[in-house]
């Protein structure tokens, strides 16, 4: 559906968007914009992005007591530093990681890299980061 999106936007509004060319690219590899569009942009397809890597162990803030907080806490932990080794072999530096509330990694990746970071076993998604504020937090 995004590329769909993308296509029919004109030249015109991906020139109004150039001056916000890092948020462009984080949005563009996050969802897999081909590479015509960035360039269509002026945004270098090959340069790196922040996105935010989001990982499948439940963050301990939605634990029902302070045992299972914990027990959640030591499973976020040890999954970050399995990521947090698969993206240093990777070449892909890390910029912010979120434990209590969320489970994720904030990092700098190509596009290429972005396919292989979502590839890895226990990441659900890697979302662009507009800055590096923590992923959506839903409210219940």
């Amino acid at each position: 559906m995004a590329r769909a999106r993308t296509s029919s936007m004109g030249r015109d509004a991906l020139r109004r968007l150039a001056p916000r060319r890092r948020w462009l690219k984080a949005l563009a590899v996050s969802v897999g914009w081909p590479a015509t569009v960035l360039a269509s942009a002026g945004v270098d397809p090959d340069a790196a992005a922040e996105v935010w890597v989001e990982l499948s162990e439940p963050a301990p803030a939605g634990a029902a007591n302070a045992a299972e907080a914990r027990l959640r806490g030591e499973r976020v932990a040890a999954q970050q530093r399995s990521i947090g080794a698969s993206l240093a072999a990777m070449g892909v530096p890390e910029t912010g990681r979120l434990a209590q509330v969320r489970n994720a990694i904030a990092v700098r990746a190509t596009p290429a890299q972005v396919a292989a970071i979502a590839a890895l076993p226990g990441v659900v998604r890697v979302r662009g980061a507009r800055s590096l504020h923590p992923p959506e937090v839903q409210v219940r």
